[in-house]
Order: structure tokens, then sequence, then C-alpha cells
């Protein structure tokens, strides 16, 4: 299976933090890096798994701290969202595929539910979070995803977006040509999740959800929440 982790973004919402550091570079516990904690999680199973990092702002010192990682730079971090990383790892997404948010930190139980859950199509949930107008959220009906987005109202969403998505290899093709689709109509500054979106939308694509209401994790996108991560994960 392909893993694939998204950490080109700038980390705006934490600067100062973040004015010479990625986001996922910032400290949880002792020397322990969200990044990091992620990799130590998948290296547990590292034979089974190729793992890549699509880097860009402050790309270097992604480099130089996992120089035993495949890692690619999307150079035009600043100016294209999500979508665009993902496209630079378009040859992984010919086969099984975890897509994972950098910023993401979260325990080891979710990524084994993960993996109890291979072959199929879901995007990962968590039911019991209060979402804010910042959260992305979904919308499910008979466990399949028929909505996604930030903008959806609060009386119709079924929980917050954990920032992890698995792929089949059927479903990792599926994306992949939806990326090429939308790239050449020059949609480069949006979200790889709104091709997902789009897929459904199409019928194109079923996807469920993996809930993980329950389980400790975190999208670190505030000092507040860094603070969580650090006494609890």
């Amino acid at each position: 299976m392909n893993v694939i982790i998204l950490a080109a973004g700038i980390g705006s919402r934490l600067y100062p933090l973040t004015k010479n550091t990625p986001k996922c570079l910032l400290k949880i516990n002792n020397d322990e890096t969200i990044l990091g904690r992620t990799l130590s999680i998948l290296k547990k199973d590292a034979s089974e798994f190729h793992i890549r990092i699509i880097a860009g702002f402050e790309a270097n010192q992604i480099i130089e701290k996992f120089d035993d990682i495949d890692i690619i730079v999307n150079p035009f971090f600043r100016i294209t969202n999500s979508i665009a990383s993902l496209w630079f790892s378009k040859d992984l997404l010919s086969d099984e595929v975890t897509i994972i948010n950098a910023d993401v930190c979260f325990n080891s139980n979710i990524f084994e539910m993960i993996n109890n859950c291979s072959n199929e199509n879901f995007v990962v949930l968590d039911s019991s979070k209060n979402c804010t107008d910042a959260d992305y959220k979904i919308v499910v009906e008979e466990n399949l995803v028929t909505d996604m987005g930030k903008s959806i109202p609060f009386d119709n969403f079924s929980g917050e977006y954990a920032g992890i998505t698995h792929l089949n290899k059927e479903g990792a093709s599926h994306l992949r040509n939806k990326l090429e689709e939308k790239l050449l109509r020059e949609e480069y500054d949006t979200w790889y999740e709104t091709a997902i979106c789009e897929l459904i939308k199409e019928g194109s694509m079923k996807v469920s959800i993996l809930d993980i209401a329950g389980q400790n994790w975190i999208e670190v996108d505030s000092e507040k929440e860094l603070m969580y991560a650090k006494n609890n994960l």
C-alpha cells in the first residue's frame, strides 16, 4: 500500500510559530514533531508501505530531518493547494493508497482501524466532534458520503473530517483522472478532497466512512490545538 503525506502548506494560522518552520515540524512531545509521530506509527509496518511526503514550505527542513523517506517538493506551494501537491504523487495513485494531511496528529489505534478496512474507499470521520465554521464537515447517508466541505450547514453534517482518506486501487485511479481533469482546467487552488466530492456526486465512486468517535486525535491549526496535542497525544 502507498501512503502519501501532504506537508507543503505554510501554516499561516499558527504564525509566528510557523514563520520559519513547517507546521508539521512543530514539536508536540520533547523532540517529537507532528510529522515525526505520524511516521513512527507508519514505520511499525514499514515493510508494507511505500511512504512519500509532499513538502513545500521550508522543504529542506523536512528533507534533512527525514532523509530516509521518499520526499517530493511542490515548488508552487504558495499559489496552489493540496490538489496540486497530490498531483506530484500521481504515480502512487495506481494502487491502494492512504492520504494523510500532515497537520493531523493521531494515535496508533486509528491507523490500525484504517488497516483493518483496506480495499475500501473511505474517509475518516469523527461523529463526536463539535464542528466550527473552520472545520471540514462530512454529510453521510446510509453510511455513504454524499457531500464534504467547510460550508456544509450545521444542521446537516454527520461529523468532522479527520484529514485522512483511504482509496482502493480503482478509487485511486478515479482520483488520479479527476486530478488531471481539474488541473487542466487550472483549478490549482483547491483541496484534493474537492475532487473526491465531485466523483461522489457524479456517481463515479462510492465512498464510505470510518468513524473514529472516541479516539484521540487533533488537526493542528491553532496554538490551542497544538497544546492539546502536546498534553494528550
